[in-house]
């Protein structure tokens, strides 16, 4: 697949991650998205890089976090969650998913009486992520794909792992830039990699 580095078309970015993956295991490019129902491997390159995205959006970045967002309750006094939500919370731990709900621990209901205020991760789809965090999440996958389709190798395996913590240092100085934290920040983990 030939890149154009001034073409615009934000869904081609997927499918580079995904031949990243193939070509880390010695597979060649696929073409267009229609080529995922024709190559097994792509398929599940595209599942572990959505499944790593997942896991990495979870753990929370300035990108996919908002804090302070207030839901409304409808008429029957619940509120139903949109299904990109990776986790809700409150300040005071009383709120969480369930079943797709906000749910009170404390009066172990999913009905409230006025709007409730809570802290957000986000899914996003992965065009739309910037590119240190999705050079990270493409590295994570790798490593994963890598190691479930030609076995983990300690060369390989330790290559990729480099690449993969050098893609986290690289996306949390890339969110430091944009959220105004640092290394010294509360939020910064080299631990997560």
């Amino acid at each position: 697949m030939a890149y154009n580095e001034f073409d615009n078309d934000t869904s081609k970015i997927l499918l580079g991650s995904v031949n990243m993956m193939l070509n880390a295991v010695g597979l060649e490019d696929i073409e267009t998205e229609e080529d995922f129902e024709l190559v097994l491997e792509a398929r599940m390159a595209r599942t572990d890089l959505i499944q790593a995205k997942k896991e990495i959006l979870s753990s929370g970045w300035d990108v996919n976090t908002d804090d302070g967002y207030v839901l409304t309750p409808d008429s029957s006094g619940s509120i139903a969650l949109p299904i990109n939500i990776l986790e809700v919370s409150s300040s005071d731990n009383d709120l969480v998913a369930r079943n797709h709900y906000l749910y009170s621990k404390s009066k172990q209901s999913i009905r409230f009486d006025s709007v409730q205020t809570v802290n957000i991760k986000w899914d996003m789809e992965f065009n739309t992520l910037p590119f240190a965090l999705r050079n990270y999440i493409t590295m994570k996958a790798i490593q994963r794909f890598r190691d479930v389709t030609i076995g983990a190798d300690s060369v390989a395996h330790s290559f990729t792992e480099a690449d993969t913590r050098d893609a986290y240092m690289e996306a949390r100085r890339s969110e430091a830039s944009t959220s105004g934290a640092s290394m010294l920040s509360p939020t910064f983990d080299m631990n997560r990699v």
